[in-house]
């Protein structure tokens, strides 16, 4: 009885378990069914490719911009040196050679560890997970997340080698600051390759997958500090270095690449090369795919024009005195600001939020970053004294303000800037310009664009004035008509009558009566002193004479391609360019005659190493040589004597030629000029239509920018003088007929230049006349 019933219970027991059995491997089998099925596919991983970043440089080689969706340089494994990969593995993943993609002994010793602490202290994931999870899963931290991940890792393990795996994990990796893949941040923390470091850096970067933010040296050195013990401990544990290495590299402090404080000097060209290698390759090559850029920015150069634009809104922004502050404060205001801005760091400018605190006859004091400081009022005297008149509460005036408290008051929120030079630390009153400028700069023989600046500041606006913007030119316009004149068979010595004359529209029943800048008339006058002086009545009689279409036509063949307006408007310049395309064109005068396309691309490298693209510039023979010179021999004489007289000074015994160019109501000042080697042209005005102020002209607003610029990029240089084509001849004149002067008299003659065939042959007359015009003021038609 007792043994059957022992029986049973038997019977009943093995029922029991093998019904368990069944169970619970029926649920394994119907949950690895499950999960196999809801995987993500490894074989993506055979085509394994790191998104690589699009670098580019510098006509000298230096980097200076790159475009990425995750900024990685993709290294093979063989380039990674062996105890780099230790410190890894050692850090990461101890048993990574010896397991099958899951670690029983790590989860086990997580689980642990985790229980015995409270929280999660420790991870179990090996490196094959961690890669599962960054290439194949998406990051939520749940229970089914991670069973994927161990049987994904297993999948990894079955199909591809450790060295592959190791490859594959180092390259895709977020190191913090912005550096993904073990190559990017050796470059990004150290300034090195993996292979250039030392024992130290090579511990810390491998502290870094853990926590990329709460371990990164520049946030938290402490801790990266302290990171890079345990991982010099783990190295040590598993014998890969030596009690003396771990010693000497845990007392190694950390020697950090500095982050650049960018100031945006290279913003506007990097914008452009953007565009340009987005249109000719697309979004996923330049991001993705990476290239290597190669460009003709010279970046001395560059910095030099960013320095002469800043420079000169600022100079400009002072001429029109101080807009006044930011904010004003309250005293209990004035504690919460002083609170607030203790640690501030100066932005691109230089400018420093700060607060006045007290104002005496002397100056003020203003509370600035954490430190009271004195602007004595010799720093601000020109923010002038607003006048408000009380009939007309929009016009506002200024005078020359006597005492700091007509300027500025207690509570007032203002920018400063330390000022440059001083050994102690002395601010100055600062605001931000309102005025806009851009600047380009060409290599006449190639196109080459050596320098480009958009605006002031790109982090306020990436609008590319430079190229982008569409502006009157205004009397920058001129040479193109008097070289059409000249093509044509005009010569600097042609006399036009400068008088008054009257243009009648009769479908509008009006009348245009163009004058020229200084508001009077200058009577019978040599073509080249028209030009020199910007003449607008010479230049409107020289366009009808010759005819628009053919000045339109020689424009053209400058290299202007913006459409321009098909009448007399076009002598005063009102058909809008942008900076590159008159540059461009100049730089045709420049080079005697030859246009080249401007180029900012050199040559683009596949990440293979494959040249995808390399500029062949193709100089083409636009207009004559001789006209080209002469027209240059008339723009040297606008910077010795004319209106560019500002230029010629400062660059003095260079071979330089400009134009300066102002527009109506002053909205747009404008420099063009050239040297032998290189094109320059500066633009200024508001981005809305407005006036930069009265005598505002181009000689003010423009020429110190482009004399500024053109001082750095002519410094050092030979002073190559243009050449001269062998169809000039240079004759003396009469001034006042244009003709040879009779035997004997001197007085009003001068050394003039000709096409050859068009020099005068006939001696001035007794009385000399003004010609080539008919006399006194006429009504005619506009065309």
């Amino acid at each position: 009885m007792f043994r059957t019933l022992l029986r049973a219970i038997a019977a009943i027991l093995a029922a029991l378990t093998l019904l368990v059995v069944l169970f619970v491997g029926g649920v394994g089998v119907w949950g690895y069914r499950h999960y196999m099925s809801g995987l993500p596919n490894v074989e993506p991983l055979h085509r394994y490719t790191p998104s690589r970043m699009t670098r580019v440089f510098a006509a000298g080689g230096e980097e200076i911009g790159s475009f990425y969706l995750e900024r990685r340089i993709p290294i093979a494994i063989d380039q990674v040196p062996e105890r780099l990969r230790q410190a890894f593995v050692d850090t990461e993943d101890a048993r990574f050679f010896t397991h099958h993609g899951i670690d029983p002994q790590a989860i086990a010793r997580a689980f642990v560890a985790n229980v015995t602490e409270g929280h999660v202290a420790q991870g179990g994931s090996t490196i094959t997970q961690q890669l599962a999870k960054v290439l194949l899963l998406t990051p939520e931290r749940t229970l089914d997340r991670k069973i994927k991940e161990a049987l994904l890792a297993v999948k990894i393990e079955h199909q591809f080698s450790k060295e592959e795996i190791l490859e594959m994990y180092l390259n895709q990796i977020y190191f913090g600051s912005g550096a993904y893949g073990i190559a990017s941040a050796a470059q990004t923390y150290f300034g090195k390759t993996p292979a250039a470091l030392t024992l130290a850096e090579m511990a810390t970067l491998a502290g870094l997958p853990k926590a990329p933010t709460a371990f990164n040296p520049r946030l938290d050195p402490k801790r990266a500090w302290a990171r890079r013990a345990v991982v010099l401990a783990r190295m040590y544990d598993e014998h890969h270095i030596s009690l003396t290495e771990r010693r000497l590299a845990e007392a190694e402090p950390f020697h950090l690449t500095s982050v650049a404080n960018s100031m945006g000097e290279v913003d506007d060209f990097l914008e452009l090369i953007r565009r340009r290698l987005t249109e000719l390759y697309g979004h996923q090559a330049v991001y993705r795919e990476g290239l290597d850029v190669y460009t003709t920015l010279d970046l001395a150069l560059q910095k030099a024009a960013f320095r002469a634009v800043r420079n000169g809104v600022v100079t400009y922004d002072r001429r029109h005195h101080y807009r006044g502050p930011l904010a004003h404060h309250t005293r209990a205001e004035i504690e919460l600001f002083e609170r607030d801005h203790t640690k501030d760091k100066p932005d691109s400018w230089g400018h420093l939020a700060a607060v006045v605190t007290g104002v005496d006859d002397q100056g003020v004091t203003v509370w600035v970053a954490g430190n009271k400081a004195r602007l004595p009022f010799a720093t601000f005297n020109w923010a002038g004294r607003r006048v408000v008149d009380p009939t007309r509460p929009e016009v506002v005036t200024f005078e020359q303000a006597k005492r700091p408290a007509e300027v500025v008051a207690v509570g007032d929120e203002v920018l400063v800037r330390r000022r440059p030079g001083e050994k102690q630390a002395v601010y100055e009153l600062a605001q931000l310009p309102a005025v806009e400028a851009a600047l380009v700069s060409l290599r006449p023989a190639d196109g080459a664009i050596l320098a480009l600046v958009g605006g002031k500041d790109f982090a306020a606006s990436e609008f590319n004035r430079a190229v982008q913007a569409r502006r009157q030119p205004g009397s920058s316009f001129k040479p193109f008509i008097y070289g059409a004149a000249i093509a044509e068979g005009r010569t600097p010595a042609t006399i036009y009558l400068d008088s008054p004359i009257i243009y009648d529209d009769e479908s509008l029943a009006r009348s245009w009566r163009p004058a020229n800048y200084e508001q009077r008339f200058y009577g019978p006058t040599p073509l080249r002193d028209g030009l020199v002086h910007s003449r607008n009545v010479i230049t409107i009689r020289l366009l009808q004479d010759i005819g628009v279409r053919r000045a339109v036509a020689f424009a053209r063949r400058c290299g202007i391609t913006s459409p321009l307006d098909a009448d007399l408007s076009l002598a005063l310049g009102a058909s809008v360019v942008s900076p590159l395309e008159l540059t461009s064109a100049y730089a045709t005068f420049a080079n005697g005659g030859l246009h080249v396309e401007p180029t900012a691309i050199e040559r683009v490298v596949s990440a293979g190493g494959k040249l995808l693209f390399e500029a062949r510039p193709v100089p083409q023979q636009v207009i004559p040589p001789a006209v080209a010179y002469v027209v240059t021999d008339i723009l040297r004489d606008v910077v010795r004597r004319g209106t560019g007289r500002s230029v010629g000074e400062a660059l003095a015994g260079w071979p330089v030629a400009g134009k300066t160019g102002t527009t109506n109501d002053y909205n747009d000042a404008w420099f063009l000029g050239y040297t032998p080697q290189i094109a320059t042209g500066v633009w200024v005005g508001f981005d809305e239509l407005k006036s930069l102020g009265k005598r505002e002209t181009g000689a003010r607003a423009a020429a110190p920018i482009w004399t500024e610029f053109m001082q750095a990029a002519l410094a050092g240089k030979p002073r190559r003088p243009f050449t001269v084509p062998p169809e000039v001849r240079w004759r003396r004149v009469d001034t006042k007929s244009g003709l040879l002067p009779r035997a004997g008299e001197v007085a009003g003659a001068r050394m003039e230049c000709f096409i050859a065939g068009h020099e005068p042959s006939e001696e001035a007359p007794p009385a000399a006349a003004a010609g080539g015009s008919p006399a006194g003021e006429r009504r005619v038609p506009i065309l």
